[in-house]
Parts: C-alpha cells; sequence; structure tokens
C-alpha cells in the first residue's frame, strides 16, 4: 500500500505534476493513515493476547517534527508521542494499563522498523517524549501536563509547534492540544528564546561538518525554520492564525502580520522549496534519508536537471545565493554568530576547542558523555563571558583546561553554570584558573571544597580572628584565592597560615592536659611568619625534665601523629631538633643546654633566630632563648660568618639550577635564600641585634634593619 501511493506521489512531483506543500502533505497523509492503522491493530493484538474487552481507558498517539506539520520526506524519520487518561489495573489480568500500552507500542516499533524482505514501513522514534528515551514509552495526560508546567523546556516548545494527531481518542487529542498551547505560545518568556534557538542551531553548526548538507549548513533549510518557529513562539501568544506547524504555510501568514517583508518572504518560500526538491530527489534516487548534494558530477547534473536549471553552474550560483540571502534573513531575525575564537592567543588551538566544547555540552572527542539540555542552556549564558575573558587573559589555554578540571570532577555541572550567572563571582572563578592552580586542584580532587567554594565562604574576611572555624584544606583554599584576587597579600598569607597553625597546635596541647612542664616552639617559615603554600611545620619540643617522665617521648608521639593529620596537607616535622631525626623528640632544658655549648653549629644558631613560643611554659621558652643568645655572644665572628658562606655555598651545589630563562624564587643565587642568608649572617654578627630579633618576624626583622641601617 505504502510503496504504490510512494510510486503516484513521486511520478507526480519528478513530473512537476504537483507543488511541493501538496507533494509533502500526500506523504504526510499517507504515513498518518499507515502509522494509525498499524497502531491499532498493534494495540488490538495486544488486547486479544491478554483476552481483554472493553476498555475504559484512552490512548492518543501523536505526531512532531515533519509528520506532525504535515511537510513530510520520502525518508523521514516518524516523531511520535503516545500518552493515556488514567492507569489503573486491567480487569482480568495482572497488567495495569500503561502496560498494555507500552507492550502495543513496542510491537508497533517493531513492526514498523523491522527489515523483511519488502523493506520496512516507516522507522518510527519516540524519543522526542518527555524526559527522553529513558523514561516509559507512554504516560498519562497528568504526567506530561506536569511535566511541561515545571520541567519543559524552551527546544521542547519549537518541538510542540508541530503537534499533530495520529490515532487514538480525538477528544484526549484536543485536550492535549488545547493545554499545550499555553505552554508553547506563553504571553511573555522569562529568559531569551531567540538566545535558545540560536545557541540550538549554532551548536548543530558545530557538530555536524558536512559542508554541503542542504538541512543542517548555514543559509539551509534550518536556518529557514528555526527563524520561523523563532517568530511563531514570540508572537504566537497574541497571534493565533501563525500558530500552525507548517513551514510553507506559515511564511505568508507572517508576512500577512509583517513580520517578515515581502523579500524575506519570497526568499523563504523559494529557497524552501528548492532545498526540499533537493531532498526529494536525493531520497527519490537512493531511497536512503540523506541530505548531501553529491559530489560525483553525473548525479549532479540530474539533481541539476530534476531542479529546472539549465546548466550545473546556474544550479550553484543559485545555490549560493540562496545560502546567502537565508542567512541574512536568520541573521536579522535571530543574529546568530559565533564566539570570535579567532582573536583569543590559544597557545594549542586544537586542545583549547576540544576543552570549549567539553564545557558546552560535556561531550569530548572520545567521550560519550553529554550534558543535558538544562546545562547546555545554563552554559550558553556564561559563554559570552568566557569568550570575553579569554581574549584579554594572558593564559587563556590554562583558564580553559582548568575550567574543565572542575567541572570534570563534579557531578552537577549545572549548579557551578549557575552560580556563574552572577558576574562577579564567574569572572572571580575564571582568574582564579588563570592564575591559582593550587586552588584549582584543592576544588577539583575534595568535594566538601567545591561546596565551600560555591558558598562563597573563601571570600571570608579576617579568617585569622575565628581560626577554629575552618578545617586546614578551607583556609588553604581561602588563603589561595583571595592572594590569587588581589584580596590578601602574600604578608597576609603568612600571617594566616602562622595564626591558623599556632591555634591549632594550641588546641592540641591544651587537649593533652599535660601536667609537667614544656612548651611547643615554632622554627623555620612557621616560626618567622613568613609561610608559603609548600611550606613545613618546623617545631621542637622542650620540656623541663624529660628523665623522670618515662612516658614525655610517647607524648609528644602522639602529639605529632596529632598534629600530622589536623594540618595536612601541611608537613609538621621535628627535624630541627639538636641531633636530628636520630635524636629523642623531647629534650629536657639542661640536655638542650649542654648541648648548644658543646655541640651546636652555627646553622643551628641561625635556625634559633627564628624560634617562636606556640605553647606551653613561657618562662622555660624564655629560658632556653636565653642560653641560645648567651652561646651566641661567645661565638667567634669571623669563624661563624665563614660557615655561613659554607653552608650557603653547600646549599647552592646540592640545588638544581633552573634551566633557560626562569628563575628558582627561593633557591636561586639572589632569591629567598639569599635574602634569608643575609639577614641571618648580619644577626649573628652583632649579639644585640641576635637578642633584639629573636623571635621576630621577617618582615618585623626587615623592618626594623632597615629603621637601623637608615639611621646609621
Amino acid at each position: 500500500f505504502k510503496k504504490r501511493f510512494i510510486l503516484k506521489i513521486g511520478l507526480a512531483d519528478i513530473l512537476g505534476l504537483d507543488e511541493l506543500v501538496s507533494i509533502t502533505e500526500q506523504l504526510s497523509y499517507l504515513a498518518k493513515s499507515i502509522n494509525a492503522k498499524l497502531f491499532e491493530i498493534c494495540y488490538e493484538e495486544v488486547l486479544r493476547k491478554y483476552n481483554v474487552q472493553n476498555l475504559p481507558h484512552n490512548y492518543c498517539l501523536c505526531s512532531l517534527g515533519k509528520l506532525g506539520g504535515n511537510e513530510l520526506n520520502y525518508s523521514s524519520d516518524v516523531d511520535l508521542i503516545l500518552f493515556y487518561d488514567f492507569d489503573e489495573q486491567v480487569a482480568g489480568t495482572q497488567k495495569e494499563y500503561h502496560e498494555i500500552l507500552s507492550e502495543a507500542a513496542q510491537l508497533f516499533i517493531k513492526s514498523s522498523t523491522e527489515i523483511s524482505d519488502r523493506g520496512y514501513i516507516y522507522r518510527v522514534d519516540f524519543r522526542l517524549r518527555p524526559d527522553g528515551k529513558y523514561s516509559p514509552l507512554c504516560k498519562t495526560f497528568s504526567n506530561y501536563a506536569k511535566y511541561y508546567e515545571t520541567r519543559g523546556e524552551d527546544w521542547e516548545r519549537q518541538m510542540l509547534i508541530k503537534l499533530g494527531y495520529i490515532c487514538g481518542s480525538e477528544t484526549l487529542y484536543k485536550q492535549f492540544h488545547n493545554f499545550i498551547q499555553q505552554y508553547i505560545y506563553p504571553s511573555s518568556f522569562s529568559s531569551s528564546i531567540k538566545e535558545k534557538i540560536k545557541q540550538m542551531k549554532l551548536n548543530i553548526e558545530r557538530q555536524n561538518k558536512e559542508k554541503e548538507n542542504v538541512k543542517i549548513f548555514w543559509g539551509g533549510i534550518r536556518d529557514i525554520e528555526f527563524a520561523v518557529q523563532a517568530l511563531q513562539l514570540i508572537n504566537g501568544g497574541r497571534i493565533k492564525t501563525i500558530r500552525t506547524g507548517n513551514t510553507l504555510r506559515v511564511i505568508p501568514l507572517l508576512y500577512d502580520h509583517k513580520l517578515l517583508n515581502k523579500k524575506e518572504k519570497k526568499i523563504f518560500t523559494d529557497a524552501y522549496i528548492f532545498y526540499r526538491r533537493i531532498e526529494h530527489f536525493l531520497q527519490l534516487m537512493n531511497d536512503t534519508q540523506t541530505h548531501l548534494i553529491p559530489d560525483e558530477s553525473d548525479l549532479l547534473h540530474k539533481l541539476s536537471n530534476y531542479a529546472g536549471f539549465t546548466s550545473l553552474k546556474h544550479f550553484r550560483e543559485q545555490l549560493k545565493l540562496n545560502r546567502e540571502y537565508v542567512r541574512k534573513i536568520y541573521d536579522r531575525i535571530l543574529k546568530s554568530e559565533e564566539p570570535e575564537l579567532s582573536t583569543i592567543k590559544f597557545s594549542d588551538e586544537t586542545k583549547s576547542e576540544k576543552n570549549l566544547k567539553y564545557l558546552r555540552n560535556g561531550t569530548a572527542l572520545i567521550e560519550q558523555k553529554e550534558f543535558d539540555s538544562r546545562t547546555i542552556g545554563l552554559f550558553t549564558g556564561i559563554e559570552p563571558q568566557l569568550i570575553k575573558y579569554l581574549k584579554t587573559s594572558f593564559k587563556p589555554d590554562k583558564v580553559l583546561e582548568n575550567f574543565v578540571k572542575v567541572i570534570r570532577a563534579t557531578k552537577f555541572p549545572s549548579i557551578w553554570y549557575n552560580e556563574f550567572l552572577n558576574k562577579k563571582f564567574f569572572t572571580n572563578f575564571l582568574e582564579v584558573c588563570q592564575t591559582s592552580q593550587k586552588a584549582i586542584d584543592l576544588i577539583a580532587t575534595n568535594k566538601p571544597l567545591e561546596e565551600f567554594f560555591l558558598s562563597r565562604k573563601v571570600f571570608t574576611k579576617d579568617v585569622e580572628n575565628s581560626p577554629a572555624d575552618f578545617r586546614t584544606n578551607e583556609i588553604i583554599l581561602i588563603a589561595s584565592v583571595q592572594f590569587a584576587l588581589g584580596l590578601i597579600s602574600a604578608k597576609k598569607v603568612s600571617k594566616l597560615f602562622s595564626s591558623y597553625i599556632e591555634d591549632r597546635l594550641q588546641q592540641i596541647s591544651s587537649g593533652m592536659q599535660l601536667q609537667y612542664k614544656y612548651f611547643v616552639g615554632g622554627l623555620g617559615s612557621f616560626g618567622c611568619e613568613n609561610m608559603s603554600f609548600s611550606s613545613d611545620i618546623d617545631l621542637i619540643f622542650v620540656a623541663e625534665d624529660v628523665d623522670s617522665l618515662p612516658d614525655i617521648q610517647k607524648d609528644f608521639q602522639n602529639f605529632l601523629s596529632r598534629a600530622k593529620e589536623e594540618l595536612k596537607p601541611f608537613d609538621v616535622d621535628c627535624r630541627l631538633r639538636p641531633e636530628g631525626k636520630s635524636s629523642p623528640l623531647v629534650w629536657g632544658i639542661k640536655n638542650y643546654d649542654e648541648y648548644l655549648q658543646k655541640r651546636a653549629r652555627v646553622w643551628e644558631f641561625q635556625s634559633l633566630l627564628k624560634l617562636r613560643f606556640v605553647y606551653g611554659n613561657k618562662n622555660l621558652f624564655e629560658q632556653l632563648r636565653k642560653i641560645a643568645i648567651a652561646k651566641v655572644k661567645l661565638l667567634d665572628r669571623a669563624g661563624a660568618q665563614k660557615e655561613i658562606r659554607k653552608m650557603y655555598s653547600s646549599i647552592q651545589q646540592q640545588t638544581v639550577r633552573s634551566s633557560g630563562s626562569s628563575f628558582n624564587i627561593k633557591k636561586d643565587p639572589g632569591g629567598i635564600l639569599t635574602i634569608d642568608f643575609i639577614l641571618q649572617s648580619i644577626c649573628l654578627n652583632d649579639f644585640s641585634l641576635y637578642k633584639k630579633m629573636t623571635g621576630k618576624s621577617l618582615w618585623q626583622i626587615l623592618m626594623q634593619l632597615k629603621r637601623i641601617f637608615s639611621e646609621c
């Protein structure tokens, strides 16, 4: 039956005996008739299978896409949705009605699409139903209504313009059709429907690189359809006469209401007929769903002749003009343009394009993962700001790489994109992507820190005033973000880390409730409040007496273990204690005194210059400080300076030199280590300075020395 009528319609088409609008309508009526009859046969067969009669239920099978608009091709897919009035267990069976109807739908799909020796009937597709291909094949009318009221998206409004009736209850269809009109054509849109349609078309163009595809290339069929549908969606709320799914029939209606001018009406009509006739020729020749203009000259000449052109040159000229004219109108209506990526100074354009593609829809070159339409829509809203930032970025590749790193790590990209609708927050995030790898790595590898960042707690001011409110990783993230954004200085970062660590160590110490005299001291960058993101925490433990306390070493092993755990990722170390890591963890004050008197080397007095009290007995701390100062007073100045130079030279020899023009700001000559040794050398060369500077922060030492030397 189908082939007989396809032959009749196709001959009239090839011989020019009928207009395109009539051809596509006949193809649509044929498809509706066959699909209606086939579905009814399948439905009745399932009812017979379960011996079901006189059902009180109604169902409705509806068409979408080209079939819904009565503009079907010879080889188009048939897009359908199926719903019913209510659900309950069917009398005399163990089945509910939705199971009966779903089984009928599955039999219908199989019967229609399965290839036999006679071919197949139609490729039927139910993927446009609410919630897509993973949802049930059919749901109740109220389920569909609720979906469109609460979760329906703008692309679904556009899709439902072409809703049509196939079979089942016409009353149920009218109910659904009437309900859906308010959804498709609201009086106003909460977001720009033009922007959504424009982005959808842009994504189609990006994902399909076939240059000669009349359906999807710029200036082609999709440009006409999307432009027309945009005008319908925007104006259909007040102009009911333009609510039709047939493109050729709505174009003159848009002209009548001054939504297209006379020239635009003619261009759209002529170009649409031109493109659809190309499709029809290709599909009649090959009986396949193709939209590609052929390369081979023989077939191309036949196509040109079928389309009514006397020469191939004339055909190509008309194709070029149609594309240009259509795109110009499309741009006027939707103003679609690819962001100016060419002006961004990427180091690796291929990789950056891949990263941008992933951010847009979750799809990389190999991966199959795709974001849902809401996520894609949210990114559409932030992409212009991203492109604008990348144009001025000095590391655009790194910005995209880190952006992708965060989005890959999260389960809910839509949450991030939604937060980035706040332009200031988004700009801050991009700046962090550009300048703080530390912050990005923390966010991407730690779920609680992801939530911490999104909550904006990273912008908390004066954190050092309430350190107990935060965990170590949170403090590091706060510092890395705020430093990257220029909200705090390097000095403030050092102060923040030192204050936080001191507070944590004090809490651990007080929690131990030790009954003997001891103190915890800080050395190194922690002691002089010059900590960076990669600093270690150097500690010493000193007690009044260790010989009479058999458990003291165990007590401080526990202390050290807890400190290491709580202060991760900082490394807590006691290697600067006398005799280093092979010696007891806790030293008695008398033992320390003896060590400094007899065995200590100059570098250890350099180290003790940075000694800072953390917790415990302050008098015991002052006692060790005075012992160290007294010993420095007795040092041979020339010998001490020689030892300092020797130590500095040894460190330099052990340091791997930076290659090329790069510079290790800590260890290379002229870096932080050099400054540190100069300051220590000055202080050890002058007993009064050493006494005055012990326990001072690096910043305080610098300022005091500056003042002293300026006075000289």
